[in-house]
C-alpha cells in the first residue's frame, strides 16, 4: 500500500500484479482457505476498502468480495487511475475462468465495460487517450472470453458489449 502511494508507476505495477494474482488464486487454482483469505484482505488493502467481517470462512462470499472489489475499481475511475487499469487487467487475466466470467456478470461489469469500450478521447488528449486504449484493449479482450461462455453470450449481446 505504501508503494502505491508513494510512487505511482511502481504502484500500479504493483497492484496490477496483486489483483491478478489473487483474482488467478481465488478463481482458477486449487488455493487452501487460507491463500483464499489472504488474497481477499490483499485486494480489499490495495482497493483500500475493508474487508466486511461477515465473511471469513464463506468462500462463496469471499470470492464474490474479491469480484466485487474488482469490478467496482473497473467501474470507478475517479478511485484510482492505476488501480483502474490494474483492476481492468485483472479482469481480463481471470477471464477464461467459467466461474469468474459468472461473478463478473453477476456483478455487472458487462455494462462497465461496454461504456469504457464507447468512450472516445480527443486526439489532442495524448495521455488519456493512451490511458483509454489501454483500457479498451483489456475490457475488450474480457468481453471476448466472456462470450466464450455460450450460457453468457446472450447477455454480452443484451449489454450493450456488442455494439460498443
Amino acid at each position: 500500500g505504501r508503494l502505491m502511494l508513494s510512487d505511482v508507476g511502481q504502484g500500479e505495477a504493483v497492484a496490477a500484479g496483486v489483483l491478478s494474482l489473487c483474482g488467478q488464486l481465488v478463481y482458477k487454482s486449487r488455493a487452501d482457505e487460507a491463500w483464499r483469505l489472504q488474497c481477499d484482505a490483499m485486494v480489499s488493502d490495495v482497493a483500500k476498502l475493508p474487508v466486511p467481517p461477515n465473511l471469513a470462512g464463506d468462500w462463496v462470499a469471499q470470492r464474490r468480495h474479491t469480484m466485487g472489489v474488482l469490478v467496482a475499481l473497473a467501474r470507478e475511475v475517479s478511485h484510482s487511475v492505476p488501480l483502474h487499469n490494474s483492476a481492468v487487467e485483472a479482469l481480463r487475466d481471470m477471464a477464461d475462468s467459467r466461474a469468474a466470467c459468472e461473478d463478473m456478470v453477476g456483478h455487472g461489469v458487462l455494462p462497465v465495460l461496454a461504456k469504457w469500450l464507447e468512450r472516445v478521447v480527443p486526439d489532442e488528449h495524448a495521455t488519456a487517450k493512451a490511458w483509454l486504449m489501454q483500457t479498451q484493449r483489456s475490457a475488450a479482450m474480457t468481453v471476448a472470453l466472456v462470450a466464450l461462455q455460450p450460457h453468457l453470450r446472450p447477455v454480452v449481446v443484451q449489454e450493450g458489449c456488442v455494439e460498443a
